[in-house]
């Protein structure tokens, strides 16, 4: 695996430097989570046309294009096509482009309908904030969407001057140090007549474009984000700006998704940059959404959307935490979390004309479906009929299945995760009697009883009075504790698994939510002073509560209904895991 830094070292040398000082650079990857195919998703969106059309087949039997049985017969085809065995893999998305749609009046239509039903994402807003507050005030991108100029916040009186090929006379005006943002579209803009995203035409840059930017290289550090090097086009411009000793003096980082490995082309950039003593990395980071995010949160910058959206989307990814209290042996370990043995796998999906969220949570108020906009489509888990029901008019194909793959759970796609965690807590709610702070925090208040007596099922010992409401004086404040938990849903070692941490909720007269400046030290002091077996026993005690009279814990979804449409069966007591020896 290729050298790298981390995500948070890159974060500390953009926000050292006096910004601005770094340009971003944006790929097709930045967009995938506004609704925007990525160039790899774009290749089977190709593929599938040419297949389809000419084999006359449906395109609803081949609509999942993530899953192997439905990729292996159109692979197979299309391998033997014979325009396409001596394909270089550097021009399979433009070449199938073009194969697929020779006219440009045609390949426009395409990505217009791509980019048009696309929204900003979390990444896209958290841009805008640091193009507002001049942090970043040039960006470069391959993409022919509109989402940086749609990214600003909607009280910003900040605009983006772009330069793209259709407009190469608006040179003129850019400037090194601008005191407005510039966007620099490489290839084009899908709102004017011309896209560069044909072979021929990727060959090459505009050369007054090019020879723009790189009097930009040689004041500011750049950042590559989404992007993969593939077209020639941008990797001769960088070839060239790196041969300049005067290019890239503060910095060449080229971001990597997860176990992603970079091209040839692009390590031997990193490696000449680094053999002149030009600081160049590769960086390892979780998504685009989450890059600019902790940017936007590292500099200093606030917006309730966003902060609102992040807490919605972003799970913690710390490791499994865990108690050994006195155990005789320090090989195993007691974790937190509880093995999901059962969890939804298949969704359900149609095209829709749904363009917005607020038009989706509208249509779905209060009925039994839980669903999300994903790529111009509709996810959703509920009963069929219901849902033809609740979207009659809005569905503009069939129905079809939506199967959740490994690599959905092991990339944390927000989308899925999403849906999971609004189907938990409507169990959790209706059927346990829990309150909820938020989508992952609940809480219990007692009913009868202001204690709660319970014997473990594993080691049959009893546990006398986990209090429900007990009153506190603290820090000159009087208040009523209540037990809670906040709980994440975590996929690790191909295992999907509920982790729940043990926390507290204060009430001022036993029901009624505490309304003090010192709430959240209160409750940090109250936790911070739990022994090991404090935390034991109330992990005990939520083991308790969730489950059933049988000792089952099930989340079944909708929770009065029957049949149950979606379900999650979890184990009935906590993983246990091995230290590894030294």
């Amino acid at each position: 695996m290729v050298q790298s830094i981390s995500e948070a070292e890159l974060i500390r040398i953009f926000t050292v430097r006096t910004q601005p000082e770094f340009m971003l650079f944006l790929g097709a990857g930045a967009s995938a989570t506004s609704g925007i195919p990525t160039a790899s998703e774009m290749i089977w969106l190709f593929k599938r046309e040419i297949f389809c059309s000419e084999k006359n087949i449906s395109k609803d039997s081949f609509k999942d294009l993530s899953v192997d049985s439905v990729r292996k017969p159109i692979q197979e085809y299309i391998e033997q096509q014979p325009w396409y065995k001596n394909m270089n893999v550097e021009d399979e998305y433009s070449l199938l482009f073009e194969k697929t749609w020779r006219q440009e009046r045609d390949r426009r239509q395409f990505i217009q309908r791509y980019v048009r039903g696309a929204s900003p994402s979390i990444g896209y807003k958290c841009l805008g904030k640091l193009l507002d507050a001049r942090k970043i005030v040039n960006v470069l991108t391959t993409n022919f969407d509109d989402l940086v100029e749609r990214s600003l916040p909607s009280d910003s009186t900040t605009s983006i001057f772009v330069i793209s090929p259709e407009s190469e006379n608006r040179l003129d005006d850019c400037q090194i140090a601008p005191t407005s943002p510039q966007l620099f579209k490489l290839h084009g803009d899908f709102r004017y007549d011309r896209l560069q995203n044909t072979t021929e035409e990727l060959q090459d840059l505009n050369q007054r474009i090019q020879t723009h930017l790189l009097d930009f290289f040689k004041e500011y550090g750049i950042i590559f984000v989404g992007y993969s090097g593939r077209d020639q086009s941008v990797v001769k411009m960088l070839r060239r700006a790196v041969d300049d000793q005067r290019c890239f003096r503060k910095g060449f980082y080229w971001c990597l998704i997860s176990e992603e490995e970079p091209s040839q082309e692009v390590s031997e950039l990193v490696n000449s940059l680094k053999r002149t003593g030009r600081p160049a990395d590769f960086v390892r980071i979780n998504s685009f959404d989450e890059l600019l995010f902790h940017l936007y949160r590292q500099c200093g910058l606030q917006c309730d959307n966003i902060d609102r959206i992040a807490e919605e989307r972003f799970e913690q990814r710390a490791l499994f935490t865990y108690s050994n209290g006195r155990s005789s042996s320090n090989e195993i370990i007691k974790l937190n979390a509880i093995r999901i043995r059962e969890y939804p796998i298949t969704l359900f999906q149609f095209e829709t004309d749904l363009r917005d969220w607020e038009q989706l949570r509208t249509l779905i108020n209060n009925k039994k479906i839980i669903a999300v906009l994903y790529k111009g489509t509709v996810l959703a888990i509920g009963n069929r009929s219901l849902i033809e029901t609740v979207f009659e008019g809005h569905i503009t194909d069939s129905i079809s299945t939506f199967n959740i793959l490994t690599e959905h759970l092991q990339r944390n796609r927000g989308f899925i995760y999403y849906m999971y965690y609004q189907t938990i807590r409507s169990f959790l709610i209706e059927k346990k009697s829990l309150y909820a702070l938020g989508r992952k925090l609940f809480y219990v208040l007692p009913e009868s009883s202001n204690s709660y007596s319970f014997t473990d099922r594993q080691s049959k010992r009893r546990i006398e009075e986990i209090s429900l409401s007990k009153k506190i004086n603290i820090r000159n404040t009087q208040c009523y504790v209540h037990p809670a938990f906040s709980y994440q849903l975590r996929f690790h070692d191909n295992n999907l698994f509920f982790v729940l941490n043990p926390e507290v909720v204060l009430t001022s007269n036993g029901r009624d939510l505490l309304v003090s400046p010192n709430k959240k030290i209160i409750c940090n002091d109250i936790v911070s002073r739990r022994y090991n077996r404090d935390v034991h026993n109330y992990l005990l005690f939520w083991l308790h509560y969730l489950s059933d009279q049988n000792g089952n814990i099930e989340f079944i979804y909708p929770p009065d209904m029957e049949p149950a449409v979606a379900k999650f069966s979890l184990e009935n007591h906590y993983s246990y895991s091995c230290l590894e020896s030294q």
